[in-house]
Order: C-alpha cells, then sequence, then structure tokens
C-alpha cells in the first residue's frame, strides 16, 4: 500500500483542507503515515500569515525531502500561493499547488512521476465570482472535535495582511451545504463542530438568496440540541443584535467567541485599516460579557505595528487589562510583500517588537489564570477529547468556554459530554473531576 504523509501549519482552515486532502488520498487506497516518516507522497500545507509561518512552511518542505529523497513532495497552502516560485526552485519539489487547485492536488498527481519537470499550478485572484469549490469531509482524522469551512477569502485589505492575496475574495458555502455537512459528522459521532472561515462574518453576504452567520446558525442550532457549535474567529463590527441574542440565548453555541483587537490605539488600528476603534471594541467586548457571563473571550494582538509608539503600545496594555479576555494571541508585525504596511515608515525595530510581545504574553497569561480560576468549584459541562494529560490515566475536557480540564477518565469516557467539577488552576494546567457522565 502506498503512503502519503501530511503536514499543515496555520489556521483552522487549513487543518480542515487538510483533513479533505486525507479523506481523497485514503478513497485512493494510501496509507497515512506519521510526518516526516517515510512516505510515497508528502503533502505540505503551508502559511504565510507572518514571516515566521512562512519559514517554518519552508523548513516542514526540506524535512519532508529529507525524509524521503524518492518521495514525491507537494506544497500547497497560502504560502505556496504567494511565493510559488520560491518553493518551486527547491530540489526535491515536485508539485506546487495554489489555493484555488488545492482540491484538485490529486488529479495533478496522476500524471507525475518522479523525474518529469516541476510543475506549478498556481492562479491568482484577479477575476471576479471566483467559485469556491465545495468540500466535504467523511471523518476529521485524530480529531474529536470537527472543523468544517462555511466561508472563504476576505475583502478588508487591512494594511499588513496578505490573506486577500493568499485566499482570494469572500465566498460563502450555500447554507444548505453546510447543514448536510454538519448533520453527516454528526451522525458520525462527533459531538462538537467548529465553524470556520478566513472572515466569518461575512457568511452569506455573496450568496443568492442574500444570508448571514445569524441565519445560518438558526439552521444548525435547531438541528440538533444535543451536541454543540463553535465559532471560530470574528470580527468585532460583525456582532450584530442577533448573535447577541443567540450568545445569551442558545444552549449549544459554545461561549466561546475569538474576537481579534490589534491595538487599543485609534491611531495605530487606522493605519491598519481596521474598522472600529478601541471604545467600539470595547463596549462588543463587554456585551459579550454580558449576555453570557461563562463566556471565554480570546483576542489576537499585535505588537511593532510601523509607527508604534510607547504611548501606543500603552494604550493597548491599558485596553487589554480593563476588559474581560480570557486570553490573548500575541503577534508581533512582520512586513507581507506587496502589501501597504510594508512601505510605511517608522518601522520599528526587532528588539523593541520582542520586548513588547514578552510583556504582552505575561500579561495574557494572567489573563488566562483570572479566567479559569473564576470557575474553582464550579461544574462545567466538557468534551473528553482524545488527548492526553501530563498524568498518566488523566484525559482532556474541554469546556463550552474553551478551558481545557485535567481529568481522570479511561477510554470508555471518550468523546462523551461530561459534567467536570474545576478543583485547581496552575501554571502548567486546570485540574478537575468528573462528576456526571451526560452520554
Amino acid at each position: 500500500m502506498s503512503k502519503v504523509s501530511l503536514f499543515t501549519l496555520g489556521c483552522k482552515l487549513n487543518q480542515f483542507e487538510t483533513a479533505y486532502i486525507a479523506d481523497l488520498f485514503k478513497d485512493m487506497g494510501y496509507e497515512q503515515a506519521p510526518f516526516p516518516s517515510k512516505a510515497d507522497v508528502y503533502l505540505i500545507n503551508t502559511c504565510a500569515v507572518t514571516s515566521k509561518s512562512q519559514k517554518h512552511s519552508y523548513q516542514a518542505v526540506r524535512r519532508a525531502i529529507r525524509g524521503n529523497p524518492d518521495g514525491i513532495v507537494i506544497v500547497t497552502g497560502c504560502a505556496a500561493q504567494v511565493d510559488p516560485n520560491g518553493f518551486g526552485s527547491i530540489s526535491g519539489v515536485d508539485l506546487v499547488v495554489g489555493n484555488r487547485e488545492k482540491a484538485h492536488i490529486l488529479s495533478f498527481l496522476d500524471g507525475l512521476k518522479k523525474g518529469e519537470p516541476l510543475r506549478v499550478k498556481v492562479c491568482g485572484w484577479g477575476q471576479k465570482n471566483i467559485p469556491l469549490f465545495p468540500m466535504s469531509i467523511k471523518r476529521f482524522t485524530d480529531y474529536t472535535r470537527s472543523f468544517i469551512k462555511v466561508q472563504e477569502g476576505c475583502d478588508a485589505h487591512c494594511t499588513y495582511c496578505i490573506v486577500p492575496k493568499a485566499r482570494g475574495p469572500a465566498r460563502s458555502v450555500p447554507v444548505d451545504e453546510v447543514v448536510s455537512q454538519v448533520l453527516t459528522l454528526w451522525g458520525s459521532g462527533y459531538r462538537e463542530i467548529v465553524l470556520t472561515g478566513i472572515h466569518l462574518g461575512q457568511y452569506g453576504k455573496d450568496l443568492h438568496p442574500r444570508n448571514d452567520l445569524c441565519g445560518l446558525l438558526d439552521r444548525l442550532l435547531s438541528d440538533n440540541r444535543q451536541n454543540r457549535l463553535r465559532l471560530s474567529s470574528i470580527e468585532s463590527s460583525e456582532f450584530s443584535e442577533r448573535l447577541f441574542d443567540l450568545i445569551g440565548s442558545a444552549p449549544n453555541l459554545c461561549p466561546h467567541f475569538h474576537v481579534p483587537l490589534q491595538s487599543g490605539s485609534k491611531r495605530i488600528l487606522e493605519r491598519m485599516g481596521r474598522p472600529y476603534t478601541p471604545e467600539e471594541y470595547s463596549d462588543v467586548i463587554y456585551r459579550i460579557n454580558q449576555r453570557n457571563p461563562l463566556s471565554a473571550i480570546g483576542a489576537d494582538v499585535m505588537t511593532g505595528f510601523p509607527g508604534e509608539t510607547g504611548s501606543d503600545f500603552e494604550m493597548t496594555c491599558r485596553l487589554i487589562d480593563t476588559l474581560p479576555l480570557a486570553y490573548l494571541h500575541v503577534f508581533s508585525y512582520s512586513p507581507r510583500p506587496g502589501t501597504l504596511a510594508e512601505l510605511m515608515p517608522d518601522q520599528v525595530d526587532i528588539q523593541t517588537k520582542k520586548e513588547r510581545s514578552l510583556y504582552l504574553r505575561r500579561i495574557g497569561r494572567i489573563k488566562r489564570g483570572m479566567f479559569r480560576s473564576r470557575f474553582i468549584g464550579k461544574e462545567l459541562k466538557g468534551l473528553v477529547l482524545n488527548q492526553s494529560a501530563p498524568e498518566p490515566g488523566y484525559k482532556v475536557a474541554l469546556t463550552g468556554n474553551y478551558i481545557p480540564v485535567y481529568i481522570k477518565a479511561g477510554a470508555d469516557k471518550f468523546n462523551k459530554m461530561v459534567m467536570v467539577r474545576v478543583e485547581k488552576v496552575a501554571e502548567e494546567g486546570t485540574w478537575g473531576k468528573i462528576t456526571a457522565v451526560l452520554g
């Protein structure tokens, strides 16, 4: 049996697309091998959101080549989309495939034999009305939860962001197709599904008839009240009154919302091309918290954007300190080719970016500990994952509000909904005890 080894960098959308490709290989009779062990075919699904992620993508490609110099190496994803010639120049890479062509990788592979000239299949995003090729998965290998793609692309064009160049314009999967996919996965035993997209809040704006994220949620939440849905990242400017209502009333919508902030300085937000002020962002965060005080609210924060002064950074820190946030994802700004910010004056030096990032990560750790400590002695519903904890015999129960709780549990509890009482919160994790098995 031929073997394929797959490696994914970056976002949940990439993880979903790799799962789709893994399904294609499995249906063709391939056995999946751990990366980068010896295989006949290697597929690296790359990321380009930061210069570090693009560097890691190149490193993964070279690891695959070392894994089996005679194997076929395929590079796809966002870094392949924006830098196809760079990957194509690496000796040992056989095929470079862009995001538009990702779903058809096997058709390119069919005619590819080792030793043939390199083939690059990467199309740009110049035309409008680019169709979104439907991807449906039957399984999400090695994951207890399943991610599904409901939206693709972005029209926002923030000044630092390369994603529109990598992913193209905003497009949505029709409601009926999403519902069918979710019902199939629930029927296969998945208890939680995460709806993902590049710009999730823009879901449905391009559909005919026009729809929106809340319209999709209304359909999905009414079809199954036993399992739960989780949203990936959503912009603060896209929280509607209907979404606030669902936050307060839908028991199977996970109280977990990742809302990118980027900066607490109005001036820097304007330079970034972000469509909100710090005050408007704060209002959304407080409203989420008021509608459901259990909610875990996370934020992306960028340090070292061109022109960010010490005063701008202090504004960011003060704003974060006042908000009921559960965790932070901290990024240092890195220039992305072809973006407006790459050419802006007053670029911040690397050492300053590093110091500011470390400071924000310390704030993030404090926020995370404070949020989790609120639940000591309280019971939360969690899904037992196929994920080991630091101690033997313990598993992870992921709560609806995104707290991974270490619990003593055997294999019989895998994929079960349980009630857990939080008993201890420490730097190395959160510990609890099962009080009831819900099935």
